[in-house]
């Protein structure tokens, strides 16, 4: 039964339990002074301690002998006790005057972290921006099985765009682009360069991102784009055999799409096209009349009648027409199927410690007959010898096997070509045979198919990677320790396409072809470190001195034969194939070697400081500019520590931090410091006899080389604080700014030196100016019974290219997208930008079109229906020098909150996560909205085009008048952009943890169940599939082909024993 109440009535009746609340909870309680003392778990008395009286202005500090006093408190008052680095107590008086408190220790707080590479670090102690990620709760939050898929609004100033197949992770920029080259921040896992996406969650036990020059700088070359360092599950000193397994399953439900005219609309939309244009209709399929007519049959020969009995699945097949309409993307999508099952083992005595990880995933794709699956094995060891020798490794195994067509951007991907095709043709032929949907008349024949999907479906990249290190600690003296560290990372891949004959596309291929692949990548380091600690009455002194070297190489192979007699994967191999057999292959190897040093100062846990000096030499560079010097200087301040801020009892922790240091960036290609060549039959032969027939190999420039390059270094400014007040609240605040210079950049040679690479040149300067923020809250109530967690983060960042070369007017553009760009850097701008014209409107009249600047790009452009471009540079005419920024793919602010509520054994969980500001380019609408080719199109091209029967006022149009040849509407134009901002819900999660006698008996000490929905909502006004497409580079924001994010629901269980 509901009860309606007016508002008055629900006024009253809040009125009234006020005061009901009121007389409740303020009864006559007797005023007492109460005492006490805080300990911490080993009985230590604890000063500074704050005390508080919930609901009442009263607070006090404990003495140095952990003492305190509050005068005039009432019996039942509850207090509040609460000291950085330990969890906070609610402690009701219940008429007590004397009570005595243990403080235990916040492992979140108190926990060493590696925060600079090559050594641990307290977080109190930390002077640079670092955030050490509680992975705990982020693998809690984001059950995921690859990690980078986790780390979107999670943490400051990192960006972490995921791309939908199913093996891909999320595309991590710390800080914003800072350079035209690679801008992926370095991965170390247990002090090996290695990446995470591929690790089995589980396996990792720390992660701790490195923002700032003064924590990256002792990475000195390849931390320039920020560092991400990783530990994996360890195990603990004395701790009896801990095993937890996780087991989860998923369901998603079906991708998004757009909105496709049927092939009666699309008919209409043909012949409103030719009349706009003044032309008679006229098309293979729909005829010529007065109204388009939809045939029986549309292959091989357009007609209502055909003699079925010469079909033939090759040289004759019959296709009838589908007036309904098929619908593709039905045709290609399904449910995608996850499940994640892994087993965590880890213990210790005094002197061995270990652990063993077992993980397998198996993704199925939103995309029918794609998939992948992984296993994961690791096992981590250290053995204490003596009381001054500790050895150990740490292992990891990784097996995987990607399958079938996972193609993603562009309208060669999955998405992209189901978009184009014709929604009057089915699947199938009428005998069930792959309808040819590339040879029907009236459409573009150059272009992929559904089919293709399942023709690729045996398609195999299989890989099996090992990385991993062993290690040696030695206590040289009291204060002194040496370690020594050599890592491996090693990947052998190998690819296997099976392509059957495929007779029903135009381009009419009637050999079976086999391509195999290979791909061989090792690298391995060497890292030797000293390191002395002396304290000296309130001085500590921290002293690392480190030498590191290391080496990489990469082989790859690639080999393919024509022409098989049977299509069985025992025949399909290479060497069975009979026709035109092809083979390349190439190899790379680089070096490089490291001298590094840093000194870090204590005083009284109060003042802080860090010195490092790191010189790096690759040899990816010349030997005039091989060496390269990276150094830092950073300190913090802990203000809550000075006298003058005891009365002060609400702010219960403040440390200030300002950094500068530089780090470099060598990822720019193994050989650009050197001129390399390579022998081509094709492009570099010469007949030395003189003969016509025969040929003789020569050699070639494959790319110049610049001996003068040198390091691109980037210098950070950081100022940041981090604070603790009201006992519950905390704060994190990061101003920086991050300028590289001597940017490499590709200079443009002339076109006479043929098909060789451009070398890198140091001439580009890129500033990044930014603020990070994040903000937390725990609190408990009802008795501890219910506690929450809520921690926000933001961050805004602006990009600007100062200088891109010697030339004032450079322009950098972006990848062409049928003979147009649509992105562009120059001196001022991001990197990048949209490039293209600014739509103003679209002229309604012809006195308004005849007013107006004429077009040079056509010069009767100008009339009702079409747009008009602004003017950019006033010269009065409309042409190619108009074309500008459009819009800019860069968020102006990106926000991300996560809560945490937990009642009981229930447990609530939510992550939202926002993108501001940011637009994207919608290359799907140059497809469905314009006559781009003889490709199907979108509804609005026929309901919301100007001048179309179904708007009843051209104002309202969405887009110009549809044509036939409407080649300068669909020019690059800022009618693509659009607003890509949006809010999306990415995980909402409820758990239940099940425990008790009888299930400590069979010795399980947690059970946990869950059920978690994924990416439920997303609130935007973006009309792409999905506004948080993946691209990256100078083709940031460009969306077009790409697979969507799809809702996910997900059930699972954790079990510790």
């Amino acid at each position: 039964m509901k009860i309606r109440l007016q508002k008055k009535d629900v006024r009253r009746v809040g009125l009234l339990l006020a005061m009901l609340l009121g007389v409740i909870s303020n009864p006559l309680h007797a005023q007492q002074t109460v005492t006490g003392t805080i300990f911490d778990q080993d009985d230590r008395p604890l000063q500074g301690v704050n005390v508080r009286v919930i609901g009442k202005n009263q607070s006090t500090a404990t003495a140095a002998d952990g003492q305190f006093a509050l005068d005039n408190v009432d019996a039942e008052a509850t207090l509040t006790v609460s000291y950085l680095g330990y969890r906070t107590q609610e402690v009701a008086l219940q008429g007590r005057t004397n009570i005595s408190v243990i403080l235990q220790s916040d492992a979140e707080l108190l926990d060493e972290v590696v925060v600079m590479g090559y050594e641990s670090r307290s977080r109190q102690s930390l002077t640079g921006s670092v955030v050490n990620v509680n992975t705990t709760e982020l693998k809690k939050m984001n059950p995921v099985n690859n990690i980078t898929n986790a780390l979107q609004g999670m943490i400051p100033g990192v960006v972490a765009n995921s791309g939908n197949l199913p093996t891909s992770g999320a595309d991590i920029q710390i800080r914003g682009i800072g350079t035209i080259n690679n801008t992926s921040p370095l991965i170390i896992v247990d002090g090996v360069p290695s990446g995470i996406g591929q690790l089995n969650p589980a396996e990792i036990e720390s992660m701790s991102v490195l923002k700032d020059a003064a924590s990256t700088a002792i990475y000195g070359a390849r931390g320039a784009n920020g560092v991400i360092v990783v530990t994996t599950l360890k195990g603990k000193r004395n701790q009896a055999p801990k095993v937890a397994v996780n087991a989860r399953t998923s369901i998603s439900g079906l991708p998004p799409q757009y909105d496709m005219l049927n092939p009666t609309e699309f008919g209409e939309m043909l012949w409103m096209s030719f009349r706009n244009a003044g032309i008679q209709p006229n098309h293979p399929l729909y005829g010529n009349g007065e109204n388009p007519v939809i045939p029986k049959y549309i292959y091989p020969a357009v007609t209502n009648d055909i003699d079925l009995s010469k079909y033939h699945a090759y040289d004759y097949q019959i296709v009838e027409s589908t007036p309904e309409g098929t619908n593709w993307f039905d045709h290609v999508y399904q449910r995608s199927v996850k499940q994640d099952y892994d087993v965590a083992i880890n213990g210790g005595t005094n002197n061995l410690l270990y652990s063993f990880v077992l993980g397998y995933t198996d993704n199925t794709g939103s995309v029918k007959q794609s998939g992948y699956d992984r296993f994961n094995f690791r096992t981590n060891l250290s053995v204490n010898l003596t009381d001054w020798l500790e050895i150990g490794e740490n292992l990891g195994i990784r097996s995987q096997n990607i399958y079938g067509r996972q193609s993603d951007g562009g309208e060669g991907s999955t998405i992209g070509m189901t978009l184009l095709m014709p929604r009057l043709s089915p699947v199938y032929d009428i005998m069930g045979n792959w309808a040819p949907v590339t040879k029907l008349i009236g459409f573009s024949s150059n272009r992929s198919e559904p089919s293709e999907i399942w023709r690729q479906s045996d398609y195999t990249q299989k890989h099996l990677a090992i990385d991993g290190n062993v290690f040696v600690n030695i206590n040289v003296l009291k204060n002194l320790t040496a370690k020594s560290v050599v890592g491996i990372n090693t990947g052998n891949g190998n690819n296997n396409y099976p392509t059957e004959a495929n007779p029903w596309n135009y381009a009419g291929t009637t050999l079976d072809k086999l391509t195999v692949s290979s791909s061989n990548n090792r690298s391995w380091n060497w890292v030797n470190t000293l390191n002395y600690r002396q304290d000296i009455q309130d001085h500590t002194f921290d002293v690392l001195l480190g030498f590191e070297t290391g080496a990489s190489r990469s082989e790859d192979m690639e080999a393919a034969r024509e022409k098989y007699f049977l299509q069985t994967p025992e025949y399909f191999v290479l060497s069975a194939g009979e026709g035109t057999q092809t083979n390349s292959g190439g190899y790379s190897e680089s070096s490089y070697a490291s001298y590094f040093g840093r000194l870090h100062y204590n005083f009284n846990n109060r003042y802080f400081f860090d010195g490092v000096l790191r010189r790096d030499g690759s040899s990816v560079f010349a030997e005039n500019n091989r060496w390269g010097t990276f150094p830092s200087i950073a300190g913090a301040w802990v203000v809550s520590e000075e006298q003058f801020m005891n009365g002060i009892n609400w702010l219960n922790f403040l440390k200030l931090r300002a950094s500068w240091g530089q780090s470099g960036n060598n990822r720019i290609g193994t050989y650009n410091g050197f001129s390399t060549f390579q022998t081509n039959i094709n492009f570099s032969y010469y007949p030395i006899d003189g003969s016509s027939n025969n040929p003789q190999s020569g050699f070639e420039t494959r790319g110049f080389g610049n001996r003068d390059a040198k390091w691109e270094t980037t210098t950070t400014i950081n100022l940041g604080l981090d604070a603790n007040f009201l006992e519950n609240f905390s704060l994190g605040l990061d101003l920086w700014t991050k300028q590289t210079t001597d940017m490499l950049y590709p200079k443009a040679i002339p076109a006479v030196y043929g098909y060789a690479a451009a070398p890198s040149v140091n001439i580009g300067d890129m500033l990044n100016r930014g603020i990070d923020l994040s903000v937390g809250y725990k609190g408990v109530a009802l008795n501890n019974d219910l506690s929450f967690d809520v921690n926000l983060v933001a961050s805004t960042y602006k990009n600007e290219i100062l200088r891109l070369s010697d030339a004032v007017d450079e322009v950098r553009y972006g990848t062409i997208f049928r003979d147009q760009y649509y992105t562009f850097a120059k001196k001022g701008t991001a990197f990048p930008e949209f490039y293209g014209y600014q739509v103003l409107g679209i002229f309604q009249t012809s006195a308004e079109a005849d007013a107006y600047a004429p077009n040079e790009l056509d010069p009767s452009y100008n009339k009702p229906g079409h747009f008009k471009f602004a003017d950019v540079n006033g010269d009065g005419v409309i042409n190619s020098d108009d074309r500008t920024s459009i819009g800019n793919p860069h968020p102006d602010l990106t926000l991300g909150l996560n809560l945490m509520l937990r009642y009981k054994n229930f447990d609530l969980l939510a992550s939202i996560y926002s993108s501001i500001g940011n637009d994207a380019m919608n290359l799907d609408r140059r497809i469905m909205d314009f006559n781009y080719m003889d490709f199907w199109r979108g509804t609005r091209r026929l309901y919301e085009s100007w001048g179309s029967p179904h708007l009843s006022d051209n104002a309202n149009a969405k887009m110009p008048i549809a044509e036939i040849n409407d080649q300068v509407s669909q020019l690059p134009s800022s009618y693509y952009v659009e607003d890509a901002s949006y809010v999306r819900v990415r995980n909402l999660q409820l758990g239940y943890n099940i425990s008790g006698d009888w299930f400590k008996n069979i010795g399980v000490e947690n059970l946990r169940i869950y059920v978690v929905g994924s990416n439920l909502f997303t609130f935007t006004s973006y009309e792409g599939l999905d506004p948080a497409f993946y691209n990256s580079g100078i083709n940031l924001g460009i969306d077009g082909g790409r697979w969507p994010t799809v809702k996910s629901y997900i059930v699972g269980v954790n079990i510790n024993f």
